[in-house]
């Protein structure tokens, strides 16, 4: 499977035509529906968001993998192309976990609502966070996916948690799957990334 290919498909795709089409698709459901549920809206909200920040990573301008890889705090000490960050890890990072996870949430927000906030509680742990705090240690100033983390993300992270508290969409059990999903996802994820990193340093 060449996911080079499959990954530069979904990444013009994504934030170049599915995002826009998405938005006015939800503000037609927005202002046309009275029966929206506005939780659920919200949570869907965060995939077009999220394309729109991935295209700003590989696309316009692009060169987030390789910022990773050689340029940030997470490159491997001995440089290598496809550490940590390769291109089928890459297509599992964000199609198979992130979309995945951010639609499934949607799709239960009535009825499993803390679902779909495990991926922003991700978000903010890994996209906001590293891209404002972590990467500035290293390379200070512009790093592949910064405008869209600080003018998207980090302001729909916000507002998304303090609707959740203004309208007490969670219950206590809610708030302890929720963060415990958000946190143990990126924990993997970090773990599997510093792994890749050491395997690759042993080779060498």
């Amino acid at each position: 499977m060449n996911f080079k290919k499959i990954n530069k498909l979904w990444q013009l795709a994504g934030g170049g035509l599915l995002a826009p089409t998405i938005l006015v698709l939800m503000i037609c459901w927005l202002v046309t529906d009275p029966t929206l549920d506005k939780y659920q809206w919200l949570l869907l909200l965060h995939l077009p968001i999220l394309m729109i920040h991935e295209y700003e990573e590989y696309i316009l301008p692009g060169g987030f993998k390789e910022f990773l890889n050689s340029k940030s705090p997470l490159a491997p000490k001995v440089l290598k192309e496809e550490v940590p960050l390769s291109e089928p890890y890459l297509f599992f990072v964000n199609i198979i976990i992130l979309w995945l996870w951010i639609i499934l949430g949607a799709i239960f927000a009535k009825t499993i609502p803390w679902i779909g906030v495990g991926p922003i509680l991700l978000q903010i742990l890994i996209n906001n966070i590293t891209h404002t705090v972590a990467f500035q240690t290293k390379q200070k100033g512009y790093n592949p996916g910064l405008i869209t983390t600080i003018l998207l993300l980090m302001p729909y992270n916000v507002f998304v948690i303090w609707y959740i508290i203004k309208y007490n969409v969670f219950t206590q059990s809610d708030w302890v799957y929720g963060i415990a999903s958000g946190l143990i996802v990126p924990a993997i994820l970090f773990t599997i990334t510093m792994t890749r990193n050491k395997l690759a340093s042993k080779v060498n």
